[in-house]
Formats: structure tokens, C-alpha cells, sequence
């Protein structure tokens, strides 16, 4: 209920407002779907895939049924926001076997305005939440039961996940390492529960992956931008290019490349190589680029103007939110319900620093903090901490 309620908030107040950069993106791919013939493209006659099918293919879904109108797709991005909240509801349910510490955590998701502010943007946050939240829940229930068959289902959810984000294409590995400390010396569950979670992803992903071989002539599981983000995370003294700072000229050896008018799967090993190249050539400013990246995706500053107000009471709150998660990790009941969480929270913080570190991509998982740091504050409140 709180959640629909901050979400029409946030429509009211936000829901009529021009598309701008990354959504103009989204509604050109979703409209060109419909009415180009190409498939999912941005100029209407050359199939692309700069991103995954599955948010362009939602709001193409919304437009097909209600005509070109973004707005309807903020209203169904609030019900994702409800229904998000309901699965962290029973996540928090699955690690703390509480419903009140739940509750709570629940309550404060839907306070939780940095994250259902993207209820009004034409962009992947709510429905990339929603789908990994199930991910989360799914694979939670299946180390409960210790079913392969639920390994298998949260298995083909991960799929459909990537296919909105790629970053979550490392799961089968989180689910394995879990696996190993959950299931000591039952090996038909250790190396099924990941054999079949990658099969379920695999089976998800691989319809889009034919297409692309089909489309391409080469193996490309979900989407040709990463090596771009790659590249820009990793580049010059900042590693924000293209993003922070508009007018920013790359190098002259990248303007011929571009000059020569590459396709998208050769524009993408070019610049996965080129950050490579970048690493190695100053492995030291990589990795003080890593920490900055850090600081961004969790804390919005380590950019390269001073922060904002607003950034800076975002940073106090995420600061005061880990500390309180980390403190949760002596209470939390379900230990590999709270193992696969953090490596999920680990997971996503290393893509980031790796590739591109930005506040926005930290929204979707903060909610897993959320139900920590519930369960961390309740260590300082008894009745909190022994309360079913």
C-alpha cells in the first residue's frame, strides 16, 4: 500500500515530463518494433542489440495495446514497484523468519524514493528490480527445499533477468558457491542446483542469442554495448567518458575507428580490447578508478564536480544503511539465504567497478540492504530482534 502511494506521488509530480536522453532511446526502439519491420531497432532498418530485448519489448507491449503513450507505462511500472515490494516482503521473510522485521523492510522500500522515482522514467530500473527480486526469491526458496526443479525455475527467471541487465550473468557461479556451503557433501545437489540454474538461464537466453547469430554472424548472448561501457569506465583520468561531462573528444585512433562506420559486434570487441589495453598499460590508475567507481555506484560522489546536497544525504543514508547490514550478518537465521544476498550485493559492486560505476545501477539491489539493515537495527532493539 505505501508503495503505490509514494509511486502515484511520484507520477503526479513526475509522470508528464519530456523523454531525455536514455528514454528517448527506449520509446525509438520500442516504436521501431512495432512499425519498422526490423525487429528492435534504432534507425528503423537495421536490427540492433546495443541492449537486452526485454524492457524495449515491454514498452513496445504497452504502445501496441494503448498506443504511444509513456505514461501508461509509468502506471504499469507502479504496479511493478508494488509487486517488487511484495517479493522483498517475502525474501525478508525468507532470511529472517520474521514477518514484523519484514514489514519493516518493506515499509522501507516504499519510502525508498531514489529507487520509485524510475517508476516515472522510461528506463530498465523497476522492471530490472522486479525481475531480479523474483530471481532472489526464487533461488531463496529453492536452497529452503532443496529442490533442483526450483533451481531450474529460478534458473530460467536469472535467463529473462539478463535479458533486461546482463549483469546478472554471473549468477550460476553465486549459485554454486552456495551450494558448496549449504549442501557439504551432497554432491547430487552441488552440482545439480548449478548445473540446472545455468541450464534454466541458458534455455531463457538462448532464443535472443540465435537471433543475434542470425542476425550478426556472431555469438552475442544478450546485448554489443558492454565493451562500450567497458571502455568509457576505464578511460582518461575520470573514467566517466561520454557521460558527466557532454563535449568530451576521444582519442584520434578512436574518431577514425568510429569514422569507419563499424558494425555494433566489431564496435564492441574494439572497445572491450582498448580498455583492456588501458588496464594493463596502468594497472595502478585502474584500480584507484575501481574505488572511485565505488564510491559512485553506492554513494553518488567521486565524480568529477562537487556533490549536491541531495548527494551528499544519499551518501549518509547508504553509509548508515551498509553499516547496518554488515551488523546484521551475526542475526540473520538463514545463513546461505544470507550468503547468496551478499554475493548477489558483491556481484554487482564488482561489474560496477570494473566496468561503470553510477548511483543508478546500485538502486535495483539497495532493497536487499534494506531487509540487512532491518535486520541489523534490530540487534539494538530486543523486541525488534525476538519478535516472529
Amino acid at each position: 500500500m505505501l508503495t503505490g502511494l509514494t509511486s502515484l506521488a511520484w507520477f503526479v509530480r513526475g509522470g508528464h515530463h519530456a523523454l531525455i536522453n536514455d528514454e528517448v532511446d527506449y520509446d525509438t526502439l520500442a516504436m521501431n518494433w512495432l512499425h519498422s519491420g526490423a525487429g528492435m531497432s534504432m534507425d528503423g532498418k537495421h536490427p540492433t542489440a546495443t541492449v537486452g530485448p526485454v524492457y524495449p519489448a515491454f514498452v513496445a507491449a504497452v504502445y501496441a495495446v494503448f498506443g504511444h503513450n509513456p505514461r501508461i507505462v509509468y502506471v504499469v511500472q507502479i504496479f511493478f514497484a508494488v509487486l517488487a515490494a511484495y517479493i522483498f516482503y517475502r525474501i525478508g521473510e525468507r532470511l529472517t523468519g520474521s514477518r514484523l522485521l519484514s514489514t519493516l523492510s518493506a515499509g522501507l522500500f516504499g519510502l525508498y524514493f531514489p529507487l520509485l522515482n524510475y517508476t516515472t522514467l522510461l528506463l530498465t530500473e523497476l522492471m530490472f528490480a522486479l525481475l531480479l527480486a523474483i530471481t532472489v526469491y526464487l533461488t531463496l526458496t529453492a536452497f529452503q527445499k532443496k529442490s533442483l526443479a526450483w533451481f531450474f525455475l529460478s534458473g530460467i527467471v536469472a535467463g529473462i533477468t539478463a535479458l533486461c541487465r546482463p549483469s546478472v550473468m554471473p549468477m550460476p557461479v553465486l549459485v554454486l558457491v552456495v551450494s558448496l556451503f549449504a549442501f557439504h557433501g551432497q554432491k547430487r545437489l552441488i552440482a545439480g542446483s548449478a548445473v540446472l540454474f545455468a541450464v534454466g538461464a541458458a534455455l531463457a537466453i538462448t532464443p535472443w542469442t540465435v537471433r543475434n547469430y542470425l542476425v550478426f554472424r556472431s555469438f552475442v548472448p544478450v546485448a554489443t554495448e558492454g565493451g562500450y561501457v567497458f571502455w568509457a569506465g576505464n578511460y582518461g583520468k575520470h573514467g566517466d567518458y561520454g557521460n558527466f561531462v557532454r563535449g568530451d573528444k576521444p582519442p584520434a585512433h578512436i574518431q577514425r575507428f568510429e569514422d569507419t562506420n563499424p558494425s555494433e559486434v566489431e564496435r564492441n570487441a574494439f572497445y572491450t580490447r582498448e580498455a583492456i589495453k588501458i588496464i594493463e598499460h596502468n594497472p595502478g590508475h585502474a584500480a584507484a578508478l575501481a574505488g572511485r567507481k565505488f564510491l559512485r555506484l553506492w554513494f553518488s560522489v567521486g565524480y568529477r564536480d562537487p556533490p549536491s546536497r541531495s548527494s551528499l544525504a544519499l551518501a549518509l543514508g547508504h553509509l548508515i544503511l551498509l553499516g547496518l547490514a554488515v551488523y546484521s550478518i551475526k542475526v540473520v537465521k538463514n545463513r546461505p539465504g544470507l550468503l547468496f544476498v551478499w554475493l548477489v550485493l558483491l556481484n554487482f559492486t564488482a561489474i560496477h567497478m570494473i566496468t561503470f560505476g553510477n548511483v543508478r545501477y546500485a538502486l535495483p539491489i539497495m532493497p536487499y540492504v534494506l531487509i540487512l539493515a532491518v535486520s541489523g537495527f534490530a540487534r539494538f532493539v530486543p523486541q525488534l530482534a525476538n519478535a516472529e
